[in-house]
């Protein structure tokens, strides 16, 4: 790596996971990796940082960002992420509490709008707001705190199941064409349930906040109508395709192998503990797994895992774990979490509001063109759909008062419930009007997560 001869960056130092062979102050020289797969899986980043440093069990962390313009509050960071790479660590490993990498790097990039991640073996690359990140001086939104912390500890977590424990369809990785596997729901969602449960088990949330979490995860699946025409095998199978290609239909088509895939693990793992009184979870299918194709890097079959629930369970589990994937992988019904609690939390039927239910009942979704309402969505089964409204549509009026996005809830408020609506919208250059009932009773199923003890 050779230093720019700029003025302006006289003071950036260089930021990266690769092994060091021959390197200034600044981190500028020579670097070695194994080959192109190596380097390519190792991010460079050259700026001006702002560095956190811990240890989580013996192995050196380090979290370096840039773009905040103040001060940032680094220690907090520090003592945040020490104790969710710690628990990580110790999920995959309780005895021995070694990591699989010799150091570790979170790159973080801070900016006014942008949000996710991307993993790679010792380090991850963060996109981020900067009112996200503990300032000096600087109020903290801590629900935006919290979901930093989230995609922290979602990326971390990928550095056990994705890039050691991989799907045996993607060894080796073709890069020159897409890789397709029916796994994407372990990978990716069970990745998504621990995220948020290492938080609790780190103590950086309380029950309460992480259930709200699992509840706002829970009801999103409920509102989209492509949970119950999509399996979770065939929305990860389809992925090039279908959930990174979304159009106008995509609610209605597809289910998030990310959502869907966190509620399944949690159902699994609940599962589990009621199978076996609380003396096994999902934390020993995740070890039994990282042992066998983790810590050896053989890769997953696409049936790879029945071999290890059963082995872990035992073989009275077979029938279980068969109905468990015949419904809720390879099916499309929607997971019972409800039914499978523990006494010490309840799922009671959210209380909505009269407007939250006039939107559910509606089933649109929409954006702002130059002060028009333009629809973007119209979810199966909702009033909106049964109108005759189609994405694209400006939507003028309703039952006479003229709609717009920041007039919307207030015309929606003083609407009756069951009461008929005239809608008046242009599609194209034509305009059109039409009546749809409003029936408050025909609401999607929407819970609330309560802790009873």
């Amino acid at each position: 790596l050779i230093p720019p001869k700029d003025a302006c960056s006289q003071s950036w130092t260089v930021q990266t996971g690769l092994r060091a062979a021959k390197v200034d102050a600044q981190g500028y020289g020579f670097y070695l990796a194994k080959d192109y797969d190596d380097l390519l899986d190792h991010p460079i980043a050259m700026g001006e940082f702002q560095i956190a440093q811990w240890q989580s069990n013996g192995t050196p962390h380090a979290m370096a960002i840039q773009g905040c313009i103040h001060e940032v509050d680094l220690e907090r960071l520090q003592d945040d992420l020490q104790a969710i790479c710690t628990s990580t660590i110790g999920l995959f490993e309780p005895k021995t509490k070694k990591a699989p990498f010799q150091s570790y790097l979170f790159l973080v990039n801070a900016v006014l709008a942008g949000y996710g991640g991307l993993e790679h073996r010792n380090s991850t690359a963060l996109l981020c707001k900067r009112d996200q990140i503990p300032q000096m001086n600087t109020p903290l939104d801590e629900s935006a705190y919290r979901e930093f912390l989230g995609l922290c500890s979602h990326e971390y977590f990928h550095a056990w199941l994705v890039k050691r424990i991989q799907p045996k369809a993607f060894q080796p990785y073709q890069l020159d064409r897409r890789n397709h596997t029916r796994l994407l729901w372990l990978f990716e969602g069970f990745t998504s349930y621990y995220d948020d449960l290492q938080l609790l088990r780190s103590k950086r949330i309380d029950l309460k906040t992480y259930l709200k979490l699992v509840a706002n995860n829970w009801n999103g699946i409920l509102r989209g109508p492509g949970r119950l025409k999509q399996s979770l095998a065939d929305s990860s199978f389809d992925a090039w395709t279908k959930y990174y290609q979304a159009d106008e239909n995509t609610p209605n088509a597809v289910v998030s192998y990310y959502g869907k895939g966190a509620l399944l693990a949690l159902g699994l793992d609940l599962k589990i503990r009621n199978f076996t009184n609380n003396r096994l979870s999902l934390d020993d299918i995740m070890r039994a797994i990282w042992h066998k194709h983790g810590v050896t890097l053989e890769g997953i079959a696409e049936d790879g895992l029945d071999e290890i629930v059963i082995q872990v369970i035992g073989s009275s589990f077979t029938k279980t774990w068969s109905e468990f994937k015949t419904r809720y992988i390879f099916g499309s019904e929607d997971i019972p979490i409800q039914r499978w609690l523990p006494n010490t939390i309840a799922a009671k039927p959210k209380s909505h509001s009269k407007l939250e239910k006039i939107k559910l009942q509606l089933g649109m979704r929409y954006t702002e063109v130059n002060g028009w309402l333009k629809v973007t969505h119209v979810l199966d089964g909702g009033a909106v759909q049964l109108a005759g409204l189609a994405p694209g549509d400006l939507l003028a009026s309703i039952n006479g008062e003229r709609v717009t996005t920041a007039r919307l809830d207030k015309v929606l408020t003083s609407l009756n419930p069951e009461q008929v609506l005239t809608m008046c919208f242009y599609r194209d250059d034509l305009e059109h009007e039409c009546m749809t009932a409003l029936d408050l009773n025909q609401l999607p199923d929407q819970f609330d997560l309560i802790p009873t003890a």
